[in-house]
């Protein structure tokens, strides 16, 4: 009973303390009277005027001479003002040559166009990956499939048909081959055993003797006779050869050549045999009516041997032809056939592709094509702003109204970016000095528009004013380098030199802009995200800050969606 009471008291205590907790999470995170106490919120994406001003103090004092240059190097082009002249502010008084710099400026603003264009393609492509294909395409695709698998077996066919034109095309000639093979060998065989046979004693013995006389030439009668027992043997062995073909005519430019030097052998033989009977002479047993005869029956032996040869050569280069045609022709055939099978296989995977919808896989790599284009876009568009200010920067503009009181260029001169080259007193009584720290000197330029209030007379009273000058060299001010920069009252205004400026310079104000806090934004390595309302987190493409802790988004967010901002809490 003891260990009963003791055991409830732990589970009682146990009990507590997870209540303690529930309640301590309850107030830390979840809600106290109605109020949501999670560590951040949800906003709305935003859609409209974005401005970026640069926030600085400065300085009331009297008007006094300011000295304008070009910020870009260059020849100049005109001079419109002389010393004394009475100009108003956005008058131009001096132009440099801006053929490059408008060369430029177009180059960079094409960039832009192609960037957009490129831009809204990927966007296009995304949408149509998350919409999927349409019946109608899918109808296509499947038309293209169809029309894939007429086209692979028309090409099928074709060459099934070439295949049979080709064997039968050389099926023709290895025909031709055995009857010329055994027109050689029958010619041959007569040439030797019939023809000339009786121009020798022992004409089939191994040491055959000619039966006339050649006492002009030795030598010729040798020949003869010796050649004349290796044409014996050529005759048998072009027999041999010539039934060495295979069945299927494989071996035949082997078997053309073995008997082509047969028949050598034996065109060999009978020139030597004409030429002994050239060297011969009539006798009672051989008159010159039997040599005369013999001369014109070995001469056209000659020309059938030698016929013989060259109806062989060329039935050999018709079949080497004809091979040759056949491998081309199948060759085209089963290339048509190949390039089917892959139009098949392509229009197959579409369709497939266009049923099955976009994967996870393609729809991020797609997210990631958005992104770069996204990203090319703003250095495009950061190309251009750069041309567009220096082209604007070959020209000086007079920032208000005044006196010019000197003219330091001439017409034709090249002038270096930054050297002084006209002085202006302003019209106004009073200007506003501030100085600039470095990391805005690119923003701010002169005509940039500017308000100001000061302390004395209340925050809520505003006054106008231009930025007129930016010196193009630092100088120490309060130990950090700057530029001296001076503005200049819109109107003239009932103001006391001395007194401090708060200075607001609008360097940024473009409309129709997609923006969310910066603190809405998780950097995750080189990739910007986001936490959607859905817990779902997106990468986006972020532009320019505002400044007052807004920021830019070029892609992956649209007006009226929820993210979490993590600074309100």
């Amino acid at each position: 009973m003891e260990k009963l009471k003791k055991n409830q008291k732990y589970i009682i205590a146990a009990v507590i303390i997870l209540v303690l907790a529930g309640a301590f999470v309850w107030v830390k995170f979840g809600y106290f009277g109605g109020v949501s106490k999670l560590p951040y919120s949800f906003v709305k994406v935003e859609q409209g005027d974005f401005v970026r001003q640069v926030k600085l103090t400065g300085t009331v004092q009297a008007a006094s001479d300011v000295q304008l240059s070009f910020s870009v190097p260059g020849k100049v082009n005109t001079v419109s003002v002389k010393a004394g002249d009475k100009v108003k502010a956005g008058q131009i008084l001096a132009e440099l040559q801006k053929n490059n710099y408008f060369a430029d400026y177009q180059a960079a603003s094409a960039q832009v166009i192609q960037a957009q264009a490129n831009l809204d393609a990927q966007k296009f492509k995304k949408q149509d990956l998350l919409n999927g294909a349409k019946s109608e395409d899918v109808a296509v695709s499947e038309t293209q499939v169809a029309s894939a698998q007429k086209s692979l077996t028309d090409a099928k066919t074709t060459l099934s048909n070439v295949q049979a034109q080709s064997d039968a095309a050389l099926n023709s000639l290895y025909g031709k081959i055995d009857n010329s093979l055994a027109d050689a060998f029958n010619k041959s065989n007569d040439v030797v055993f019939h023809l000339t046979d009786g121009m020798f004693n022992d004409a089939k013995s191994a040491d055959p003797k000619l039966a006339f006389a050649t006492p002009l030439n030795s030598q010729a009668e040798y020949a003869a006779e010796s050649s004349r027992v290796a044409a014996v043997n050529a005759v048998a062995k072009l027999d041999v050869d010539r039934k060495n073909m295979s069945s299927d005519y494989s071996n035949y430019a082997d078997v053309f050549l073995t008997v082509d030097s047969d028949l050598s052998v034996i065109a060999n033989y009978l020139d030597n045999l004409n030429d002994a009977l050239n060297n011969s002479t009539a006798g009672s047993l051989f008159p010159q009516s039997a040599i005369d005869s013999d001369k014109s029956a070995v001469n056209g032996a000659i020309a059938e041997i030698n016929g013989e040869s060259t109806a062989l050569d060329s039935l050999k280069q018709s079949v080497d032809l004809q091979i040759k045609i056949n491998n081309n022709n199948i060759f085209a055939a089963q290339s048509g056939v190949d390039a089917a099978q892959n139009n098949l296989n392509l229009a197959n995977g579409q369709l497939t592709l266009k049923k099955s919808g976009a994967t996870a896989e393609e729809l991020a790599m797609q997210d990631e094509a958005v992104n770069q284009a996204a990203g090319a876009l703003v250095a495009a568009q950061a190309n251009v702003a750069k041309a567009k200010a220096e082209l604007n920067d070959a020209t000086i503009i007079a920032p208000m109204d005044g006196t010019i009181t000197a003219v330091n260029l001439d017409q034709g001169e090249t002038l270096g970016a930054g050297v002084p080259a006209i002085g202006m007193q302003s019209a106004g009584k009073f200007q506003v000095e501030t100085f600039l720290p470095e990391i805005y000197v690119g923003e701010v330029n002169a005509g940039d528009e500017a308000n100001l209030t000061f302390d004395a007379y209340g925050q809520d009273k505003n006054f106008g004013a231009k930025v007129i000058s930016v010196d193009p060299a630092a100088q120490l001010h309060d130990n950090t380098l700057a530029y001296r920069t001076l503005l200049q009252f819109d109107q003239d205004a009932d103001i006391k030199t001395g007194l401090t400026a708060n200075i607001e310079i609008t360097v940024v104000n473009d409309k129709n802009v997609l923006s969310i806090p910066e603190s809405s934004i998780i950097k995750n390595d080189d990739k910007n995200i986001v936490i959607m309302a859905s817990g779902e987190k997106r990468e986006v493409t972020v532009g320019k800050s505002s400044g007052d802790g807004r920021v830019e988004i070029l892609s992956g967010l649209t007006a009226g969606d929820s993210v979490a901002d993590f600074g309100n809490k």
